[in-house]
């Protein structure tokens, strides 16, 4: 669909990223992570065709009978760039007063006359989008009267709107509430698959994106010193995000103590270093996830236990569910109905 070949990124002054031969695939979610000031929306930008490359080049692969110079998008029209690509920047439109069917229709314009009129097609298409990002009932409400989230799909709409095969994305998810943030997240997921499109997407929703990213693109935390000892400009990693997960490529982006990168579970966690005592747990599983959380915020090292030979009952807290809801905690014979409760007593080394 997309490819960059020898792309280096970044102004006059400050070469961000260099060397880069990247492809985005049809059918595909591709997430590029990095910290901030990484260069992400830099890479974006030039990609999307809104800033011109350092050197090298980013072109349309998909019509392999024209030649690459006719394809290059730094060479192409603003009009002839949206019939091929859809993006949707971090800044939320001033666009209060117009409807979501107005908004979405926007999307129309780089297919329609110097008119600037509708025809039957665009009619369809609009009323196409509405219904693929589930905004139908909202259609005649004006944008200033919507949550983020629904904004924000409505903002996708108007790109998926423009019917392009490839879809680029800046942190859509900025100014959204967890809710929001995964659904905007499933949404572009199912437009990758279910309508066939190339989607590039920033963002710094790592637990979500590790979920449904097919592809990542990973820009590494710092500049290296190569072999001749100079300094040189971050690289931009590329591979399945479970190999990068596997690799420990993602936890080396990621993590600064305390912080690191649970591989077995998939999440970031916090690293307490003062460990005031270690216990087992033993019992119901999601229980034991919780309690394990829980106590671990306080400094109190855990591990779980499936077999008490060898270990001291003094040491173990067993987990019991009791409903659907409900769980107790038994230690040393006594039994708790909160949590709180238990980790108050097991935070005061004299009770044990």
């Amino acid at each position: 669909m997309l490819q960059t070949e020898n792309l280096t990124v970044g102004y006059p002054s400050k070469i961000i990223l260099e060397n880069l031969n990247l492809h985005l695939e049809r059918g595909k979610l591709t997430a590029l992570l990095g910290v901030n000031g990484a260069g992400k929306s830099t890479l974006l930008r030039t990609i999307a065709g809104i800033q011109k490359p350092i050197a090298g080049s980013v072109f349309f692969s998909d019509n392999i009978s024209r030649k690459k110079n006719e394809k290059v998008i730094h060479k192409l029209s603003k009009k002839e760039i949206a019939k091929k690509i859809s993006l949707v920047l971090t800044e939320q439109a001033a666009t209060n007063r117009l409807t979501v069917r107005e908004l979405i229709a926007l999307g129309r314009y780089p297919h329609t006359s110097w008119r600037g009129s509708f025809d039957s097609q665009d009619k369809k298409v609009i009323d196409w989008t509405l219904e693929a990002v589930s905004m139908n009932e909202y259609a005649d409400v004006p944008i200033g009267e919507l949550s983020d989230g629904l904004r924000q799909k409505t903002m996708i709409g108007r790109a998926l709107a423009q019917e392009g095969d490839i879809l680029i994305l800046d942190e859509p998810t900025a100014h959204l509430d967890l809710v929001n943030r995964s659904e905007v997240m499933l949404l572009l997921a199912q437009i990758a698959t279910d309508f066939d499109k190339a989607i590039l997407v920033s963002t710094h929703e790592l637990d979500l994106i590790l979920q449904i990213a097919h592809t990542l693109w990973l820009i590494s935390s710092e500049n290296e010193l190569n072999q001749k000892g100079k300094l040189q400009n971050r690289k931009l990693l590329v591979g399945l995000t479970e190999e990068l997960v596997l690799n420990g490529e993602l936890a080396n982006t990621f993590v600064r103590p305390p912080l690191y990168f649970d591989r077995e579970k998939g999440n970031f966690k916090i690293q307490n270093k003062e460990k005031k005592a270690a216990f087992f747990l033993q019992g119901d599983a999601i229980g034991i996830h919780w309690t394990k959380i829980a106590l671990e915020k306080q400094g109190i090292h855990t591990d779980i236990l499936e077999l008490n030979v060898g270990t001291k009952d003094s040491l173990i807290i067993k987990v019991v569910k009791q409903s659907e809801n409900s769980w107790k905690w038994i230690f040393k014979e006594k039994e708790f109905l909160s949590l709180e409760k238990i980790i108050v007593l097991l935070s005061d080394k004299k009770n044990y």
